[in-house]
C-alpha cells in the first residue's frame, strides 16, 4: 500500500506506520518521532511476516479496509471518544 503524499504525516490504515518523510534512502535508520525506535525497514519486515501468517478480512490485502485501522476504530469505541475520520 502506498500513500498518497510524503512527509504528510498521514497513517496508513493497513500497518500503522505514520508517514513522517522517511524513505528507501534511510530506510534502515531509526528516526524516532512518531514511530519510536522502528526503523522504515524494520517494519516493513514486521507487516510482511504478519500478512505471511495472517487470514486477517480486515487486510486491505484481503479486501478490507486495513488491520490497523480496523483494531484502532475498536480500541476508540471501547473508550467512548468520538472516532476521527479516515483519511480518503
Amino acid at each position: 500500500m502506498t500513500l498518497e503524499t510524503s512527509a504528510s504525516f498521514e497513517i496508513c490504515p493497513e500497518c500503522g506506520w505514520e508517514d513522517d518523510g522517511q524513505d528507501d534512502f534511510n530506510a534502515d535508520k531509526v528516526l524516532g518521532g512518531p514511530n519510536g525506535l522502528e526503523s522504515l525497514t524494520a517494519a516493513r519486515e514486521r507487516y510482511a511476516a504478519y500478512i505471511a501468517e495472517s487470514a486477517d478480512p480486515d487486510s486491505v490485502t484481503r479486501g478490507g479496509e486495513g488491520s490497523w485501522w480496523s483494531t484502532a476504530k475498536l480500541v476508540i469505541e471501547d473508550s467512548g471518544e468520538k472516532r476521527p475520520r479516515q483519511a480518503e
